[in-house]
């Protein structure tokens, strides 16, 4: 299974309520991940630890994510993949909602495992 890595903008409650739903779900939060300490870390800093131990990027930053990501492409020829959440899409606040998208990610994406230099767009468990 994907593991993933959510950034410092969606709750941890996310990730408590993904493992849930998947008991065997990869999930971590920022501020545990790597014992924190890539919590306020640039973008590029976190995608490349993030490239290293595999993990999706799981971001709602659309403003500086993109540039940081063409940044690492071209200095190590690949990026880890990353999964993009538009606030108008899915709100932060929107717990649930968040869960039961994630997990519908990680259902169609199963066999995927370790397939970087991907962007990707959560949508709604709907659709």
């Amino acid at each position: 299974m994907l593991r993933l890595l959510l950034d410092e903008h969606i709750s941890s409650k996310v990730a408590h309520g993904l493992k849930r739903q998947l008991p065997l779900a990869d999930v971590e939060c920022i501020l545990t991940w790597q014992d924190g300490v890539h919590l306020g870390s640039p973008d590029d800093v976190i995608l490349i630890n993030a490239l290293r131990d595999w993990c999706v990027v799981v971001t709602y930053d659309l403003a500086t994510m993109p540039s940081a990501i063409q940044s690492i492409a071209s200095g190590h020829g690949q990026h880890p993949r990353v999964l993009f959440i538009d606030t108008k899409t899915l709100r932060p606040n929107d717990i649930g909602g968040l869960v039961r998208a994630l997990q519908s990610f990680l259902m169609m994406h199963a066999g995927s495992e370790h397939l970087n230099n991907q962007v990707h767009f959560l949508r709604t468990a709907n659709d």
